[in-house]
Formats: structure tokens, sequence, C-alpha cells
């Protein structure tokens, strides 16, 4: 196995960087390669985007819901080559031209069937849209709320919202 990652800041504001990492067992063999980006549009505000590729079988895994008694082993993928990306967004509000602190995060990832890291094997295409943002009221009060949506190729899907409240 041999993997590394290389970044690079091109200009003050803009960072370049590329991973890669390539394993070869002789049955399941597998590469992933990255290109990502950072720039930074503020003091505290920045977009981050990353598109990877994989090809191989994957690493599969043995899980247990049990506490260790017992274990499924999972297979990884169908070792086709698969792509996947992401594009984050940190938006401080006072970058942003306002005068109560506060941020808005954005997020989606993409993932298509046969995608493989050493943390998962994805089997079908999958989508993940989000956003969650917080405001500060007063030196005592602050609101936030979070929204998410999770789809798979399959209709599988999960949506969770969530509104917040501090008071100090």
């Amino acid at each position: 196995a041999i993997g590394g990652r290389a970044e690079a800041w091109v200009t003050d504001d803009v960072r370049l960087g590329v991973t890669a990492m390539r394993e070869t067992t002789g049955t399941t063999d597998q590469r992933t390669a990255s290109v990502d980006a950072r720039v930074n549009i503020g003091n505290d505000s920045f977009v981050t985007a990353e598109v990877a590729q994989s090809e191989g079988l994957g690493f599969g895994r043995s899980i247990s819901t049990d506490g260790g008694l017992t274990f499924d082993a999972e297979t990884g993928v169908d070792g086709a080559t698969a792509s996947a990306a992401r594009v984050d967004a940190h938006l401080d509000l006072a970058d942003m031209g306002t005068d109560t602190p506060g941020f808005v995060d954005l997020y989606f990832e993409r993932k298509d069937a046969g995608f493989s890291t050493l943390a998962e094997d994805i089997t079908e295409d999958q989508t993940l849209v989000g956003v969650d943002a917080e405001v500060t009221v007063t030196q005592r009060l602050t609101f936030g709320a979070a929204a998410e949506s999770f789809e798979k190729a399959s209709g599988d899907q999960k949506n969770s919202a969530e509104i917040r409240g501090t008071y100090d």
C-alpha cells in the first residue's frame, strides 16, 4: 500500500490539493485519487470542493450489531471505476457585511455506486444536501436551524430538520 497528499496555497486565498492511494493485494487491488480546492472569501468564510475517483472491489467489512457476539461480512463493491464529489461553504455573517454574529454552512455530496474508500463501499448512487445556520441575537440569546436530505438511488431517503435556541 502506498499513498500521499500534496497541497499548496497558490495565492493568499486559494489552496489546491491532490490525494492518491494504491493498495495491491492481488485479488482486491484498490486505487483512489482526488483533487480539491479551498477558496477563502473572507476572514472566516470559505468554499471547498473535492472530486474523487476510485477503482477496485473495495475493502469489505465485518460488522457486528450485537457487541461482537456475531459478525456479518459485507463484501466490497463491483470493482468498477466510480466518482464522488463534495462542495462545502462556510459563510460568516460578519464577512457578508452584517453586524450580527452568526454563520451559514451549506454542503452537497454525491457518490456513485462502486465508489470505495477505506471507510466505505458505496453500493448505489447517493446524494446528501444540507444547511446549518446560527445567529446570535443578543449576548445571551442564540438561535439556529439545520436541515439535511439524504437519498439513495433505490428510493431510500432520510430527511431531518432542527430548530435550536440557547439562552446563557
